[in-house]
């Protein structure tokens, strides 16, 4: 085996596409809250408003992440779950970005918290499936961590 081949495998491919998946679902996670002047001076919003954008996000993340994380795993199948939350959060971003009313901004970030709360636990489990024994801990660190702080932290 070259170096390229044992560089280039399904476990480092699977890898970065996760991480990848992650980082971007962390990064539109964190992103309305650097966004929130804009979006409180374009759709009229108080403080409370602004706060329960967040709020509504991170309790339902905290429930999807619990309860659906849960069901996938009681179902045995992650890969249909995790497509199907990628399609539901793509569309729940658009949303939010085109949110005429706080309603549909509370709404779309609701729904996209769901989604976006068992994402990770889904991605650890199939990484950890997939990696080799010597590799999971060091697999499931640099998808949650490395990916997430590279592309999950917006900054000013």
């Amino acid at each position: 085996m070259t170096p390229r081949t044992r560089l280039v495998t399904y476990e480092n491919r699977l890898l970065l596409l996760l991480g990848f998946s992650f980082g971007i679902a962390f990064f539109d996670r964190n992103a309305a809250t650097i966004l929130s002047p804009f979006i409180r001076d374009d759709l009229h919003l108080n403080n409370t408003q602004v706060s329960l954008l967040g709020s509504s996000l991170a309790l339902s993340w905290a429930l999807g992440a619990f309860v659906i994380a849960r069901w996938s795993d009681a179902a045995g199948a992650r890969k249909p779950f995790l497509v199907a939350f990628l399609l539901i959060f793509s569309c729940c971003s658009f949303l939010s970005g085109l949110a005429p009313t706080f309603g549909v901004l509370l709404a779309s970030r609701a729904v996209m918290g769901l989604v976006e709360g068992p994402f990770l636990p889904i991605c650890l489990a199939i990484m950890i499936a997939e990696s080799s024994p010597h590799r999971r801990g060091i697999n499931a660190g640099v998808m949650q961590n490395l990916f997430s702080a590279l592309i999950g932290r917006p900054t000013r």
